[in-house]
């Protein structure tokens, strides 16, 4: 967006989730290593198993590349907890006929002076 819309980094809001949480986003330690070196805080170790943050490390990313904290706005449902409110893949992958999608919708805004 910087090179193409010149678009400054401080300028952009971004809404992350909803999504799967790291609750129930466990991988393997192979996956997990490949975030140790740049997202730390973002990995969770509980009962034998490593959970990822994906939302955390989404907004450690966009923060990195200059978006400002304050403009990143990460939702906190669980779409695997909810059930009643979101399809996940992780839960639902069994329930054959059940398999839903879901959309995002990514916008340009532009002002224009003298108008």
């Amino acid at each position: 967006m910087k090179e193409k819309f010149d678009v400054k980094p401080g300028d952009i809001l971004v809404g992350i989730g909803p999504g799967i949480g790291e609750c129930h986003y466990d991988v393997k330690e192979e996956v997990a290593q490949e975030f140790r070196g740049g997202f730390p805080s973002a990995i969770l170790q509980r009962g034998g198993k490593v959970f990822l943050d994906l939302k955390k490390i989404a907004a450690t990313q966009l923060q990195r590349v200059g978006v400002l904290r304050e403009n990143v706005e990460i939702h906190p449902a669980c779409t695997f907890c909810e059930k009643d409110a979101y399809f996940s893949w992780r839960r639902d992958k069994s329930e054959i006929g059940k398999v839903r999608a879901m959309l995002a919708l990514i916008g340009l805004q532009r002002s224009f002076s003298g108008l």
